[in-house]
């Protein structure tokens, strides 16, 4: 009973209680916002999410799980270990697609080579090299 005067003497315009295992609070995620001098609750949106005006988040309970969701996107902010396999999984898809470039790239090249040879550019392999006259 005391934290919410320690917040609103901090300026703290919101806040947010979550329970997990829904033993201590009903509803087991409730929203508290500074109206004056006193805290009144946030009332839940038409899906049940609370809004935090401060953060531009949505605030959701999906079963015992709470999510988070950018209120513009409508977007489910990630976890730090989401994150974290999202960028690895950027970095690989980075990595072959560097890839399939440079095999394109050889293959057009072996290509080129090919038509040259066929011109009468290259005489041998061993002219791959050489500027084509």
């Amino acid at each position: 009973t005391s934290k919410p005067e320690v917040y609103r003497r901090l300026g703290v315009r919101e806040y947010f209680l979550y329970d997990p295992t829904a033993d201590y609070l009903k509803p087991p995620l409730r929203g508290f916002r500074l109206a004056g001098d006193a805290y009144c609750p946030i009332e839940p949106d038409a899906t049940g999410a609370l809004i935090s005006e401060e953060l531009d988040l949505l605030l959701r309970l999906e079963g015992r799980d709470l999510w988070l969701f950018d209120r513009g996107s409508g977007e489910r902010l990630l976890t730090e270990v989401e994150a974290g396999r999202a960028a690895l999984e950027a970095e690989r898809g980075a990595r072959e697609a560097e890839r399939a470039a440079r095999e394109a790239a050889e293959a057009e090249a072996a290509h080129l080579r090919k038509l040259l040879r066929e011109r009468g550019a290259f005489p041998d392999d061993d002219d791959r090299d050489a500027a084509p006259p």
